[in-house]
Order: structure tokens, then sequence, then C-alpha cells
């Protein structure tokens, strides 16, 4: 373990250069060559101060003779107007190469932000099913959204504090070169800022993990409220919500004050320090040592530079702490779903033919058994229909067919081969899927059923819409399949949300649809419709639905009666009368 490795932010100072080392060494050859003109710029100060005590009729202090020695033998001019020139030159050279620098520190930061985002949601996106069912959707989106932003600013930290301390190196140096005295000063004055201090970035790190925290807790509550806003509205107990929602806004709050006051508590009694570490100074000089004035002035110029540069160097600690914390929390869920990774190790290309075959399989779900040696068929070309009371492990079944789920023991098998085996992926491109709560984008209907896939045309989407029993609905709308669905496809009715889902799952040409409870929450008319829909689908492709209602009883050909883990297939009598149910 890295000695240092304990202190916060100092692997993320490592993480910075890692990740961008091109940009890392240019911003830094940008800082450091800004700092010797700065150091330059205020060198050429010390010959005009001298150069003003000589017209003055004083003599040359030695400050003045060193520098001006030292700026001679570089070939730079050491007369007034000159020295003036290369003053303003030195400046003017530092603010461009900081301008530059501080751009490509931007650019460094939006990309580490980006770089979050992305690397998060291929983690999320590439996690087995059953990491889903214990994620709360807000954490993740307060991750990609809030905490991916404020990690970037690490970098930002990180890479100021590198300039710092080369601007405070260069002011040391200077200082040494003047009077070894005031370079031990400064330095000590620095040092005994940054203790007295540290309490304050003790104080921003707590209150920014509270405030992490919070958000993440905030933003989780308000997506389950907003998920759910009509059954609240409807009983009119909304007031309950925005109380929990007032709760967590009260302690980003709380949070909020106190990061606002360990910032400006550390600004402010900063400056009280520094002037009394230099009242001190001037008082030790000019009366107890009775110091030249000139050499003074240098003296004081030297150390107030020095200790501000130290000070922001600790602003930049400040600020690097501050944001390393939503860092590390991205990282942490990065690494949680990476974990989570879901196995694709088969590379047998799926064949659907003949049937889907359960082969005594057994699982539990969170140490409760939910299906125990299970043994039913699902044949290509037919509607089954697995039926029976809710919780009985009927969506269990079917992700047991997508691979989302894994048996703990038996196996499912496609056309007599383990799906273990199959390339999952490719299987998986072979499956429509309608899921029992539908969710729709607020986009237009021809993204939501295409996703926005380039290789999917309007016409696909029109023939999918068609297949789906929507075109009727959708051809009639003033912006057709450029209607917006609304947030949650609230724009359109229940039965029309249904079927555009359906021509999602319709658009790629599967083998195979899938279908959770379709007909659940529509009036029988509707439901209607949508069985004499799925009729005619089943000409070209295998439908399996999920159902325990009776409807879709009447149009299986095959009915799979689920209950108490047991898996049973129905005659014909039983079927048409729902036995079991």
């Amino acid at each position: 373990m890295n000695p240092v490795g304990w202190i916060p932010g100092y692997a993320v100072i490592l993480e910075a250069y890692r990740t961008y080392p091109l940009r890392s060494v240019f911003i830094i050859g940008c800082i450091l060559v800004a700092g010797l003109a700065e150091g330059l710029g205020v060198a050429a100060v010390f010959p005009v101060l001298a150069t003003a005590v000589e017209d003055a009729g004083g003599s040359q202090s030695e400050i003045g003779r060193v520098v001006t020695e030292t700026l001679a033998s570089v070939g730079l001019p050491v007369h007034l107007g000159g020295l003036l020139l290369l003053m303003v030159a030195a400046f003017a050279m530092k603010g461009g190469l900081m301008m530059v620098a501080m751009q490509q520190i931007g650019f460094a930061s939006a990309h580490v932000s980006t770089d979050l985002r992305f690397a998060l949601i291929r983690a999320v996106m590439g996690a087995k099913w059953s990491y889903f069912t214990t994620q709360p959707v807000g954490h993740l989106g307060n991750a990609v959204s809030v905490e991916a932003t404020r990690g970037g600013a690490a970098f930002t930290g990180a890479y100021t504090i590198v300039a710092m301390m080369i601007q405070v190196a260069v002011y040391l140096g200077l200082a040494m070169l003047v009077s070894w005295p005031i370079a031990l000063a400064s330095l000590g004055a620095g040092v005994v800022m940054m203790f007295i201090l540290g309490r304050f970035i003790s104080m921003t790190r707590r209150a920014s993990v509270a405030a992490s925290v919070a958000f993440q807790e905030l933003l989780r509550q308000v997506t389950d409220a907003l998920n759910g806003i009509k059954p609240l509205k409807a009983m009119a107990v909304q007031g309950r919500v925005v109380a929990l929602l007032e709760s967590e806004a009260s302690d980003i709050n709380a949070s909020a004050r106190r990061l606002v006051t360990a910032k400006h508590g550390m600004q402010w009694m900063r400056e009280p320090l520094m002037a009394m570490f230099l009242a001190a100074g001037l008082y030790a000089a000019l009366v107890i040592w009775q110091v030249p004035f000139e050499i003074v002035l240098v003296m004081a110029l030297l150390f107030y530079r020095t200790a501000v540069s130290i000070a922001q160097l600790q602003t930049g600690y400040q600020q690097l702490v501050s944001s390393e914390v939503y860092y590390r929390r991205v990282r942490e869920k990065i690494d949680a779903a990476a974990a989570q990774r879901e196995a694709m190790a088969g590379v047998a290309a799926p064949d659907f033919r003949r049937a889907i075959e359960f082969d005594h399989v057994s699982l539990a779900l969170g140490g409760k058994p939910v299906l125990i040696d299970v043994s039913v068929s699902i044949p290509a070309g037919r509607i089954t229909t697995l039926y029976g009371p809710s919780g009985s492990g009927k969506t269990t079944m079917a992700d047991l067919v997508t691979g989302l789920l894994s048996p703990d023991s038996g196996a499912v098998r496609v056309d007599g081969v383990d799906l273990k085996d199959i390339d999952i992926a490719s299987w998986r491109h072979e499956i429509g899927y309608v899921p029992q709560e539908m969710f729709l984008f607020h986009d237009s209907l021809l993204t939501n059923v295409t996703l926005g896939d380039p290789a999917l045309t309007e016409a696909d989407a029109e023939a999918a819409l068609r297949a789906a029993g929507a075109w009727d609905f959708v051809s009639k709308l003033p912006d057709g399949m450029h209607a917006v669905a609304g947030e949650r496809g609230m724009a359109l009715s229940g039965g029309q949300r249904q079927r555009i889902a359906m021509a999602r799952a319709l658009v790629r040409k599967p083998r195979l649809l899938i279908l959770d409870e379709p007909t659940t929450a529509l009036d029988p008319r509707t439901e209607a419709a949508i069985c004499a829909t799925l009729t005619e689908l089943s000409r070209d492709v295998t439908i399996l639905a999920v159902s325990h209602q009776r409807a879709l009883l009447s149009i299986a050909d095959v009915v799979v009666h689920v209950s108490g883990g047991a898996a049973l297939t129905l005659g014909a009598e039983e079927a048409a009368t729902g036995v079991g149910g």
C-alpha cells in the first residue's frame, strides 16, 4: 500500500495523469512555464526598486545587486525601461499560458464527467438481471447526472493543486535567492495556516459525503413519487410525499450550509492570519532589525505572494476533497455493476424450430422456492399461455426463457440445446418482449417503436404498427408516427400504449413474442381486440403469453397452469374452463 495513499484526493491526482497522460504533460508544461514567467516578472521588480533607491540618492541594496547581476548573466536588460517591459511581458506570458492550461483542465474535467457517465451506463446495461432488482432507479439517475458532473470537477481540483505547487516552488525559489530567512518564514507561515485551517477541509469532506447521500435519496424518492403520482393525487395523499421529500431537502440544506461555512470560513480566516504574520514580520524588520525600507518591501512582497500561493494550494485541495466524494461514489457504482456482469459463455447459434423445453427446472429467489421440478414444453408456431394466480412463477418462467434468470437445477432447452450453451445475445435478438409495466419515452411514436435504431426505417415502423393493430389510430393523429407519446406514454390510452409496446417488440421481426399480462387493466372490448391481434400474429411468430386472466385461454393452443411452484400442461377441456385458476 502506498504510504500516502490514505490522503484524501491523492489517488484522484494520480488517476488524472494516468487517464490523460499527454494532456497532463501539456498542462503541467504550460503551468510550469507560466510559473517561471511569473517568477521572472516578480524578479524584475527588485532592480526597479533598486534603481528608484539609487535615483533618490541611496545605494543599491544587496537584493537589487544580486537580481541585477543574475538577469545580466542571462542577457536580460537591467535598465529601467527594459525591466518594466520585461515585467509586463513576463506577466502577459504567464496569463496566456495559464488561460490555455485552465482551458485544457476544463476540457479534461468535462471528458472525465462524460467518461464516468458512459462507463456507468455500459456497466449497468451489461449487468445481470438480479442486479437491477436491487438498485433504486433514482440512485443510478443521480449518479449519471449529479455525481458524474461533480466527480469530473475532482480532476479540476487535482490539476489546480499541481498549478499551485509549481507556483509555491517558484516563490520559495525566489525567496531563497533573495534571503533564506524569508523563504523559511513564508513556508512556516503557510504550514501554520494550513494546520489551523485544516479543520475546514475535514468539514468539507463530511458535508460533501452527507450531501451526496441526501441528493441520492431525494432523487430516488422523487422518481418513485412521480412514477406513482396519479394514484397519489387520486387519493389526495401527495402531501405525505411532500413531507418525505422535505426531510431529504432539509438534509441537503444542512449539508450545503456546512459546505458554505467551510468554504468561506477558510477564505475569511486566512486573510487575518496572513495579515497577522505580515504585520509581525514588518514590525520585526523595521523596528527590531532596522532593515532598509526597500528591502523590507521586497521581503513583504515575496512573503505575501508565497503565503498566498500556499493558501491557494489549500483552496484547491478543498475543492478536490469536495468533488472526490462524488467521483468515488460513481466509481463504486461502476465497480458494483461490473462485478454483476452477465455471463455470456454460450456460443451456439439459436435455432428455434420445434420447441422450448423446461427439463426438471427448479429455481429459488431470495431463498424462497418459486419453481420446483418443472417440465413443460412450449411448441414453436403456437400460442402458449402460462396461466395461474399472481405470484405463482409465470413471469419467472418467461425470464428463464429469455435467459434473464438461470435455473438452480435442470435445464431450459431450445430445440434440444441447453440455453446456457447458446449465444444469449443472438437468442434475445430473436425475441420480442412486451412487459407488464410498459414504458414509453417522452418522444415520438416512431422513436418509441424503433428506439432510434438507424437500421430501421419508417416503413419498418409502419409495418410493425400495422401488425400490432396500432396503425388505425396512429395514422389519424395530426403528426402520425411523429406524434409525441407524452411522459410515460400518458398522451395515449392504455390500449394504445399496449399496441405501441407490441409494435416495438415486432419491429425487428422476432421468432418468439413474449407478452407479460398483455390484457391486464384493459376493458373487455380492448382485451378482445388485443386477443384478435395476437391470433393474427400467431401465423408468423410463436407467442408466449403470461396471464392470470381467462381471456387468453380461448385463443391459446397450449395452456400451462402454474401454481405452487409446479407447472402442468392442461387438456383442451381444462384449458377451456381455466381449471386451477
